[in-house]
Protein backbone atom coordinates (compact mmCIF):
# COMPACT_ATOMS: atom_id res chain seq x y z
CA UNK A 1 0.00 0.00 0.00
CA UNK A 2 1.22 3.46 -0.80
CA UNK A 3 0.99 6.73 1.15
CA UNK A 4 -1.57 7.80 -1.68
CA UNK A 5 -3.98 4.96 -1.76
CA UNK A 6 -3.99 4.91 2.14
CA UNK A 7 -4.76 8.62 1.67
CA UNK A 8 -7.50 7.29 -0.92
CA UNK A 9 -8.93 4.95 1.72
CA UNK A 10 -9.00 7.79 4.14
CA UNK A 11 -11.05 10.40 2.07
CA UNK A 12 -13.69 7.59 1.42
CA UNK A 13 -13.57 6.84 4.93
CA UNK A 14 -14.17 10.28 6.12
CA UNK A 15 -17.09 11.22 3.57
CA UNK A 16 -18.81 7.94 4.49
CA UNK A 17 -18.51 9.06 8.12
CA UNK A 18 -19.80 12.17 7.62
CA UNK A 19 -22.54 10.83 5.85
CA UNK A 20 -23.80 9.51 8.99
CA UNK A 21 -23.08 5.48 7.99
CA UNK A 22 -21.04 4.47 10.87
CA UNK A 23 -20.73 5.00 14.02
CA UNK A 24 -17.43 6.55 16.09
CA UNK A 25 -16.02 3.72 17.32
CA UNK A 26 -16.21 1.51 13.54
CA UNK A 27 -14.80 4.93 11.78
CA UNK A 28 -11.80 4.83 14.47
CA UNK A 29 -11.08 0.78 14.22
CA UNK A 30 -10.94 1.40 9.69
CA UNK A 31 -9.09 4.19 10.38
CA UNK A 32 -6.29 2.53 12.57
CA UNK A 33 -6.53 -0.28 10.01
CA UNK A 34 -5.60 1.62 6.96
CA UNK A 35 -2.88 3.12 8.66
CA UNK A 36 -1.35 -0.43 10.23
CA UNK A 37 -1.43 -1.52 6.31
CA UNK A 38 0.51 1.29 5.62
CA UNK A 39 3.14 0.75 8.47
CA UNK A 40 3.34 -2.87 7.60
CA UNK A 41 3.92 -2.29 4.04
CA UNK A 42 6.59 0.19 4.39
CA UNK A 43 8.06 -0.93 7.46
CA UNK A 44 7.81 -4.31 8.14
CA UNK A 45 8.99 -6.00 11.82
CA UNK A 46 11.34 -8.54 11.55
CA UNK A 47 9.33 -11.84 11.98
CA UNK A 48 6.88 -9.61 9.40
CA UNK A 49 9.70 -9.35 7.03
CA UNK A 50 10.68 -13.52 7.56
CA UNK A 51 7.38 -14.20 7.37
CA UNK A 52 7.10 -12.42 4.02
CA UNK A 53 9.99 -14.54 2.82
CA UNK A 54 8.53 -17.81 3.42
CA UNK A 55 10.26 -18.88 6.91
CA UNK A 56 7.88 -19.90 9.57
CA UNK A 57 8.47 -20.61 13.51
CA UNK A 58 6.66 -22.90 14.78
CA UNK A 59 6.28 -23.24 18.90
CA UNK A 60 6.81 -26.82 20.26
CA UNK A 61 6.27 -26.18 23.84
CA UNK A 62 7.46 -23.57 26.51
CA UNK A 63 10.75 -22.09 25.46
CA UNK A 64 11.33 -24.40 22.21
CA UNK A 65 10.60 -23.64 18.69
CA UNK A 66 11.43 -25.01 15.79
CA UNK A 67 12.95 -22.69 12.61
CA UNK A 68 11.23 -23.82 9.14
CA UNK A 69 13.54 -22.62 6.58
CA UNK A 70 13.88 -22.78 2.79
CA UNK A 71 17.11 -24.61 3.09
CA UNK A 72 16.77 -26.59 6.65
CA UNK A 73 14.57 -27.15 9.36
CA UNK A 74 16.14 -26.92 12.91
CA UNK A 75 15.08 -26.63 16.41
CA UNK A 76 16.15 -23.98 19.10
CA UNK A 77 15.77 -23.21 22.81
CA UNK A 78 16.13 -21.10 25.46
CA UNK A 79 18.65 -23.13 27.67
CA UNK A 80 19.60 -22.06 31.32
CA UNK A 81 22.42 -23.36 34.32
CA UNK A 82 23.28 -19.90 36.34
CA UNK A 83 22.39 -17.40 33.22
CA UNK A 84 19.68 -18.07 30.89
CA UNK A 85 20.74 -18.52 26.63
CA UNK A 86 19.36 -19.42 23.77
CA UNK A 87 20.63 -22.18 21.16
CA UNK A 88 20.27 -24.17 17.89
CA UNK A 89 19.53 -27.74 19.00
CA UNK A 90 22.65 -29.34 16.96
CA UNK A 91 23.43 -32.60 19.03
CA UNK A 92 19.69 -34.31 17.58
CA UNK A 93 19.76 -37.61 15.59
CA UNK A 94 17.81 -35.61 12.56
CA UNK A 95 20.23 -32.20 12.75
CA UNK A 96 21.30 -30.97 9.25
CA UNK A 97 24.97 -31.50 8.89
CA UNK A 98 25.27 -27.79 7.77
CA UNK A 99 23.53 -26.54 10.77
CA UNK A 100 25.95 -28.39 13.20
CA UNK A 101 28.82 -27.32 11.16
CA UNK A 102 27.81 -23.68 11.27
CA UNK A 103 26.66 -23.77 15.18
CA UNK A 104 29.40 -25.79 16.43
CA UNK A 105 31.94 -23.53 17.31
CA UNK A 106 29.31 -20.72 18.67
CA UNK A 107 25.83 -21.29 19.82
CA UNK A 108 24.76 -18.92 22.69
CA UNK A 109 22.78 -16.48 21.99
CA UNK A 110 21.03 -13.66 24.07
CA UNK A 111 17.59 -13.28 22.63
CA UNK A 112 14.98 -15.65 20.77
CA UNK A 113 15.28 -12.84 18.19
CA UNK A 114 18.83 -12.86 17.97
CA UNK A 115 18.96 -16.63 17.28
CA UNK A 116 16.41 -16.31 14.83
CA UNK A 117 18.56 -13.67 13.01
CA UNK A 118 21.32 -15.91 13.11
CA UNK A 119 19.54 -19.18 11.38
CA UNK A 120 17.54 -16.67 9.00
CA UNK A 121 20.55 -14.94 7.54
CA UNK A 122 22.72 -18.04 7.72
CA UNK A 123 19.78 -20.05 5.52
CA UNK A 124 19.77 -17.12 3.32
CA UNK A 125 23.65 -17.25 2.59
CA UNK A 126 23.10 -20.55 1.33
CA UNK A 127 20.48 -19.45 -0.81
CA UNK A 128 23.34 -17.80 -2.93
Amino acid sequence: MTKEQALLEIEVLNAEYKLGNMSRSTYLKKHYSIGEKLRKTNNPTFYERIRNDGIKIKRLGKGYYQYIGKNFICEFSEESCESTWWEVSIWGEDVNPIVYNHFEDYNQFDTKTEVVGQLYNFDKSIQG
